[in-house]
């Protein structure tokens, strides 16, 4: 299994200056989300087990209007198994 879980950005201008002189807020997400969120894949998936799970911390250029922006990004990866009895 293989996800990328992008961050949520909210553009808060300041009100006494211009809208470009504002500041962006990010939405992170908690390692227990992220584990969780990994850990309900891997059940629908059919496994009972995660193995070589990895969290990575990356990052992603775009642009809104005309700013660009840098967008937090986790993947995770990892393989979902059945373990037998």
């Amino acid at each position: 299994m293989r996800f990328e879980i992008k961050s949520g950005a909210e553009y808060i201008p300041n009100k006494e200056l211009n809208w470009l002189q504002g500041d962006w807020e990010f939405d992170y997400a908690t390692s227990d989300e992220i584990l969780n969120y990994a850990h309900d894949i891997a059940i629908k998936m059919g496994a009972d087990a995660i193995c070589d799970f990895k969290i990575i911390y990356k990052s992603e250029e775009v642009i809104y209007d005309t700013q660009h922006i840098t967008l937090p990004i986790v993947e995770v990866s990892g393989f979902a198994i059945k373990r037998m009895d």
